[in-house]
């Protein structure tokens, strides 16, 4: 049985409700990368079913995210200001704080 983006977001939302006070970003920001589309294209295609192949992809990344992994880290990259800053695990995550330094 195939899920709608809605139903898929709203899913992953409730399991980041523990461990995020943005689980919905961060529900967005992964099928948003699981697709390779923008976040304004799960807006205006809610109602479109996941494939097989979708759903799995983003179950991988929600089981990431849920065993605390950092958005960024599963992106392999971070916004920080205007900057678009490729990350891994190796580097620490830019922050708002970050420039105060």
């Amino acid at each position: 049985m195939s899920s709608t983006l809605k139903n898929a977001l709203a899913a992953a939302a409730a399991q980041f409700s523990s461990i995020s006070d943005s689980e919905r970003l961060d529900a967005e920001l992964l099928l948003a990368h699981a697709l390779d589309k923008p976040r304004s294209y799960l807006i205006a295609h809610a109602d479109e079913a996941l494939s097989d192949t979708q759903q799995a992809a983003f179950d991988s990344l929600i089981q990431r995210r849920a065993s605390g992994e950092p958005i960024a880290y599963i992106l392999g990259y971070r916004e920080f200001w205007s900057l678009r800053m490729d990350v891994c695990d190796a580097v620490l995550i830019p922050r708002p704080e970050t420039e105060t330094l």
